[in-house]
């Protein structure tokens, strides 16, 4: 599967996604930033993300699916504990 297949899937059921796929072939992590996912526990997260791919992942086209969801301001903290952490190293 391409990467552009995946976020057109996402962005199939949500607009405004910011989708960045990591991986290749059939396994992938997908970091995923919405807005629309404000007030949303993790795994209401997970299913949205994950709606468009069940037949995928029945059919083994997609073997491995892991999904990180974020609004703006939480991939803004990840993003800074990242930056932090190279400059320590």
């Amino acid at each position: 599967m391409e990467k552009q297949q995946i976020i057109e899937l996402v962005k199939g059921v949500i607009p405004d996604a910011q989708v960045e796929p990591e991986g290749e072939d059939c396994s992938f992590t997908l970091n995923v930033v919405s807005d629309g996912f404000s007030g949303e526990r993790p795994l209401v997260r997970q299913q949205k993300v994950l709606s468009p791919f069940t037949a995928l992942l029945q059919s083994g086209e997609l073997h491995s699916l892991t999904v990180k969801a974020y609004t703006t301001a939480e991939w803004q903290k990840v993003l800074e504990s990242q930056k932090s952490v190279q400059i320590e190293l």
